[in-house]
């Protein structure tokens, strides 16, 4: 089985009402169910190397930019699996994880999708919190 072949029959496991596309040759656009967070996108790309898996968690913090960013730091410190970066071009904050080829299974695939969830789902009201409470009380 190809790493595409691969990722689509990991991503037509995935049970309802998670849902994904390809958008193109080694691009996929997943969408999970979370809690805290309605919906958690996360896009797989198929490189040479590795699979990486993007997840726009929110968009750059309005307030507070220090505490948050120190926020993700200490988590980025302890963090396995994934890690938050910032997408300067969409400006948004972002989950970032990857699986070389090698590795490539659907036990990866679980555990990096699972990694991106649990952080979302941890980190997500922390953030909105912050970054967003002037927001929050109106």
């Amino acid at each position: 089985m190809t790493h595409p072949e691969m990722v689509e029959a990991w991503l037509a496991d995935l049970p309802e009402p998670a849902t994904w596309e390809r958008v193109r040759e080694g691009f996929w656009y997943v969408r999970l169910p979370g809690s805290n967070r309605r919906w958690i996108p996360i896009e797989l790309s198929l490189g040479a190397r590795t699979l990486k898996a993007v997840s726009h968690v929110i968009p750059d913090p309005i307030e507070n930019r220090e505490e948050v960013y120190r926020f993700l730091l200490r988590h980025n410190h302890a963090a396995s699996g994934v890690a938050f970066s910032f997408d300067g071009r969409e400006a948004v904050l972002c989950l970032v994880g990857r699986v070389s080829r090698t590795d490539l299974g659907p036990e990866a695939l679980d555990a990096l999708a699972g990694a991106i969830v649990e952080t979302t789902e941890r980190t997500f009201r922390s953030i909105l919190q912050l970054g967003f409470a002037s927001l929050l009380r109106k």
